[in-house]
């Protein structure tokens, strides 16, 4: 018996990219989508908890370290920038919870009803938790924007070569008091001098005008003995700038 032409001819391989193969890929997205979006939850989630433990750290360290007016747009944005970082995590955590739902397992249509609505609903929570996330990141950055300019207003623009203050702590017999002697370069105005004690609060202070060189000396006793003193002297430059000198005695 002769081959046949059709015996003669190579095989075409079937295709691996077929009508199969898509059906086969349509069940992985129906079985990981809401997987997927409760993943993104878990992500976000986290990044959250990053955010809020980096801006709370950083929040503190600033207003304590920094010697800054803790003005009420300020107070405003850091409470808003908080509570918007825990709603953003409360999202999170709820749409990474169950959503139940009744149906006849006998029924598919009812099944596949089932599952777009709790779809939905994940879908829904996605979109809003992200809004919010917006939010919240534009709070942070609005109240640490604040937290920067205001301190950078505040902070005293010292000239070695026109500002000097040397301040020590004598005693004699059983008086002490804190000696001071600073140089500044506005002769006109009042220079406010405060006392403060290690817990921040103020022990003595005093109004004095400079002399016609710009010097101050002067002595302010102490009454209560502590293991430090910060000596604080305030005044306004010749360009109306608010001017801030101040140096730990021990």
């Amino acid at each position: 018996m002769c081959p046949t032409s059709e015996d003669s001819e190579p095989k075409i391989p079937k295709p691996i990219v077929d009508d199969q193969f898509w059906f086969n890929w349509s069940g992985t997205l129906v079985n990981d989508s809401i997987g997927n979006i409760e993943n993104s939850a878990n992500k976000l989630q986290n990044f959250m908890l990053w955010l809020w433990g980096a801006y709370t750290a950083y929040s503190a360290a600033y207003l304590g370290f920094k010697e800054i007016n803790y003005s009420i747009p300020i107070a405003i944005f850091t409470v808003l920038a908080s509570i918007s970082i825990i709603i953003v995590y409360f999202f999170t955590v709820k749409m990474q919870m169950p959503v139940y739902d009744t149906f006849d397992p006998r029924s598919p249509d009812e099944i596949k009803e089932v599952y777009k609505s709790k779809l939905q609903v994940k879908k829904d929570n996605l979109k809003t938790t992200i809004k919010i996330s917006f939010v919240s990141l534009s709070l942070v950055v609005l109240s640490l924007l604040l937290m920067s300019l205001n301190g950078k207003k505040d902070e005293p623009k010292i000239d070695d070569l026109k500002y000097e203050l040397i301040a020590t702590l004598e005693s004699k017999t059983s008086n002490t008091y804190i000696s001071i002697m600073a140089k500044i370069e506005n002769k006109k105005n009042k220079v406010d001098i405060t006392i403060y004690n290690t817990k921040n609060t103020s022990i003595g202070n005093l109004t004095i005008f400079p002399s016609k060189l710009g010097l101050i000396q002067v002595n302010i006793p102490i009454t209560k003995k502590d293991k430090n003193y910060n000596v604080v002297l305030e005044w306004e430059d010749s360009k109306s700038t608010h001017v801030r000198l101040s140096k730990i005695v021990k």
